[in-house]
């Protein structure tokens, strides 16, 4: 059987679902891109007709406003990857997120939100189809960009929503979503908020934006604009870390079965059965404190003697009664 390296490229953000073919590893998409509004109801009819006519293995990007992309530095070698990064993101981790060891030595966290993920895997293990990768929008763009390494950039792209994002070899170190043209002071500000605690510096800014203001703004900051590609269905279709040592690879995907796989499933399970842990031994302490106080009160009642009272009664010779 000879391999095929034909995929769907699959795009959902919060306005809209697009879809096309596209051959791994080289990213080059064939044929016009597929487009519908963004809906659950829409979602289904562009699956359908992937199943019917497209490659039944998906690469799905999924748009900024539906995921979370974040860093640190890990505090503790013990500490679980997904208490560090629970932190971080808003909404109980569970099945659709990952993380990768950066040659920073920072991990790299990249999750979906889980009720979109519990949607796409419904769905998905309806028709049968199989999705190797799944990746945050700004996580796609980057790929499309060859910085010097050690040097850290903007990316930026406006089609009516605008992704303005920082990163440094490979590494997504923040984002923003804006539906309008942000102020000259508030880009700077986020450049600082980013920059300054790890100590780097921005020269260059990669640009797709038809209008020209982003890069207007950028210009104004004294920075190098580039124009760039940053299509993010390009960008994951050019993806290789599909497989590898676990800490190299930041992927989601899933499997026929419709569960997600990865290797944070694993760790997933590990925190789990922590909780439980935790959880029986709560409950074997109340059991135990329960029992204790139980039997001290049994003890007591058998060993308090009942000592009976003896009273001597006398009268008078008026007939009145009193004990001495």
């Amino acid at each position: 059987m000879i391999f095929s390296h034909q995929r769907t490229i699959l795009f959902i953000d919060k306005e809209k679902i697009q879809w096309v073919a596209g051959r791994i590893p080289g990213g080059k998409l064939f044929g016009e891109v597929q487009s519908l509004s963004w809906s659950e109801e829409n979602l289904a009819v562009a699956l359908d007709e992937v199943a019917k006519n497209f490659p039944k293995k998906l690469r799905i990007v999924v748009g900024e406003e539906f995921s979370y992309v974040t860093h640190f530095s890990k505090q503790d070698k013990k500490s679980l990857i997904i208490d560090e990064a629970q932190v971080l993101i808003p909404e109980k981790l569970q099945d659709g997120w990952d993380s990768r060891e950066e040659n920073s030595g920072d991990i790299q966290v990249m999750a979906v939100q889980q009720w979109l993920f519990s949607i796409l895997e419904k769905a998905l293990l309806e028709r049968d189809l199989q999705v190797e990768a799944i990746e945050a929008e700004s996580i796609a763009m980057t790929r499309m960009i060859h910085e010097d390494k050690g040097k850290a950039f903007i990316f930026a792209k406006n089609n009516g929503k605008i992704v303005l994002g920082i990163a440094q070899d490979g590494e997504v170190l923040a984002t923003k979503i804006f539906f309008k043209l942000p102020e000259k002071d508030y880009v700077e500000e986020f450049i600082s908020y980013v920059t300054k605690p790890k100590n780097i510096s921005i020269e260059r800014a990669y640009v797709q934006d038809e209008t020209g203001n982003l890069a207007k703004i950028f210009k104004s900051l004294k920075l190098e604009v580039r124009d760039e590609e940053l299509s993010p269905m390009l960008g994951i279709c050019r993806k290789t870390d599909i497989s590898g040592r676990d800490k190299d690879v930041l992927n989601i995907f899933l499997g026929k079965s419709g569960k997600a796989e990865s290797k944070n499933g694993r760790e997933q399970k590990r925190a789990n059965l922590r909780e439980k842990i935790l959880l029986a031994v709560f409950l074997l302490v109340i059991a135990s404190g329960a029992a204790a106080v139980y039997y001290m009160q049994k003890s007591r009642q058998k060993t308090v003697k009942t000592t009976p009272v003896t009273q001597k009664v006398s009268s008078d010779s008026s007939g009145l009664q009193w004990g001495k």
